[in-house]
């Protein structure tokens, strides 16, 4: 299924793994609109716990190039929807894709996606009538005997809202968008920047 120019193979929806892992990891994506129009930056932070599962790989230029997976663990995956002044940030996982696609067939390492209803858009004359998640997890296994450095095509779909929160729900017009962020199972080597969840409030760009 194509979006924005790529293919999107579901992830397995059975876990990758026998048990859960014992460990997680938490990534929150955010955005800013830049004085350019129609440019927009997504940024990601990290929260992990002492064994680090996975790290954030930066390049030179600050951008995150990929996101490194050490360990069997479940990711948290969340749009942040509150900006610095209180303010309702309006975007949520793809109504009409897997918030969560690769673009190639990849069901061995990647699995159990879930939507969680932690803070999702509701209707504003029903909260039990979702219009949009913004937490999701899913599991990854560990490339522990892979070829160090692999790439796996990784896609983040999501949708930004381009109508008046105030209006009608079922009138809303919604901005898909595809974030793409490699993944690398099992990383390589390198000197480039780690950011390994020792500073979660620290956010740095995406591709």
């Amino acid at each position: 299924m194509p979006r924005g120019g790529y293919e999107q193979h579901r992830i397995n929806h059975d876990r990758p793994t026998r048990e859960t892992p014992e460990h997680s990891a938490t990534i929150k994506l955010d955005f800013e609109a830049e004085a350019s129009p129609g440019r927009i930056i997504f940024t990601s932070g990290l929260t992990t716990g002492p064994e680090k599962p996975v790290t954030l790989l930066a390049k030179n230029d600050g951008k995150v190039a990929s996101i490194n997976v050490r360990k069997n663990c479940v990711i948290n995956l969340v749009l942040d929807h509150i900006d610095c002044d209180g303010n309702e940030k309006w975007w949520r996982f793809s109504n009409q894709y897997d918030a969560i696609t690769t673009k190639e067939e990849l069901r061995d390492f990647y699995g159990k996606l879930k939507y969680l209803p932690d803070e999702a858009i509701t209707h504003p004359d029903n909260d039990d009538i979702i219009l949009g998640y913004r937490k999701v997890s899913f599991v990854i296994k560990h490339n522990r005997d892979g070829r160090m450095g692999s790439s796996h095509g990784f896609s983040i779909n999501i949708d930004l809202l381009q109508s008046d929160p105030d209006s009608n729900p079922d009138d809303w017009e919604w901005l898909p968008i595809t974030i793409d962020p490699e993944i690398k199972n099992p990383p390589g080597g390198g000197n480039d920047t780690l950011f390994d969840g020792g500073a979660p409030d620290k956010q740095v760009p995406f591709i």
